[in-house]
């Protein structure tokens, strides 16, 4: 067999089964992977070769309580969510964030997927800020609520809360209620109005005749950023990552993860912890850091 002549791999898996045998790969032969797309830690122990830029939910879910604690601690604050062991394990991401810091006053809600606005008006409160967080990674669920709350009356103001899978949704951009405000989480920020973005995307479509989606971006982003980062450290890259010089759009904090919370100095894996709040008002989009 031939030997390995390369450094750092950087792969969009599209399931755990690549996961686990990309990751077990990594860890024999010390090769850094970059997994740039795929938000979860899944068959991942002890590996300090892996490393995550799509933040896994359980960061998400603890941002977005921190977001919620911040910037609406007197508002009413109601979680939706829906029946599911998904669903239910993150109910209890979001409720174990209480022990870690200043508990939020909020109340749980269970919907059917098909709910409508007069089922959820009798929960909101038109004297004060209501924030819904979306409890829940179903599109669909999603798309059914931004619609429910889009309906109800300007006698409320809404801030309707979302998770990562918001990011593209076509209703999250298609909201008609003034009195809505619409935020969701993401790890990938690529305003159309930077700059190097605006090149980036003439230049694409100058070679393709086409609109990039995201996922050129981050394609690009992960190929020229850590290529880059390995050439500049080349015996120490595991320790710069977070290294903004190559960045294109977004500044990447990555942190050490020891899942077991042990007394074992070897990381689980590292995970890039920085999101950015994306801020949708009829259809008006401002990130918020």
């Amino acid at each position: 067999m031939a030997a390995l002549n390369f450094s750092l791999i950087i792969a969009s898996f599209t399931n755990t089964t690549e996961q686990k045998i990309f990751s077990s790969f990594a860890l024999s032969k010390n090769i850094p992977l970059i997994s740039a797309t795929y938000p979860t830690d899944a068959y991942v122990t002890s590996n300090p070769f892996f490393i995550i830029i799509n933040s896994t939910l359980k960061t998400h879910i603890g941002e977005i309580y921190k977001y919620v604690q911040q910037n609406y601690p007197l508002g009413k604050i109601l979680y939706v969510t829906r029946t599911g062991s998904l669903e239910d394990k993150m109910q209890q991401m979001f409720a174990d964030m209480a022990k870690k810091t200043h508990p939020l006053q909020y109340q749980k809600i269970t919907m059917r997927d098909s709910f409508t606005a007069d089922q959820l008006l009798p929960m909101l409160d038109s004297n004060k800020q209501n924030v819904v967080i979306c409890g829940s990674v179903s599109e669909t669920f999603g798309t059914t609520l931004i619609k429910a709350l889009d309906e109800i009356t300007s006698s409320y103001t809404i801030v309707a809360v979302g998770m990562p899978t918001w990011d593209g949704l076509n209703p999250v951009y298609s909201t008609t209620n003034d009195h809505l405000n619409i935020v969701y989480s993401t790890p990938y920020n690529y305003p159309r109005s930077d700059e190097m973005i605006d090149t980036l995307a003439a230049e694409y479509k100058t070679k393709i005749n086409g609109r990039p989606s995201d996922m050129f971006f981050k394609g690009f982003e992960s190929m020229y950023c850590f290529s880059k980062l390995l050439l500049k450290y080349h015996n120490d890259f595991l320790n710069n990552l977070s290294d903004t010089s190559f960045h294109i759009s977004n500044a990447f904090e990555f942190r050490a993860v020891n899942k077991s919370k042990g007394t074992s100095s070897v990381p689980d894996y590292f995970e890039n912890k920085k999101l950015y709040f994306i801020d949708v008002s009829q259809g008006n989009i401002k990130t918020v850091n």
